[in-house]
């Protein structure tokens, strides 16, 4: 899922407590926090 995430077209925010990657589909909703820490947060939203 995470190479999903970086291999496709996935909307890409920035802010103060990180970097959070966004990838949408008919099927699921997928977002992949990257904080300042190095922490790495992943959801997933199945419709």
């Amino acid at each position: 899922m995470i190479a999903r995430l970086i291999s496709e077209e996935s909307l890409i925010e920035n802010s103060e407590d990180g970097e959070i990657i966004v990838y949408q589909s008919d099927e699921l909703t997928t977002s992949l926090q990257i904080t300042v820490e190095d922490e790495q947060i992943l959801i997933l939203k199945i419709k």
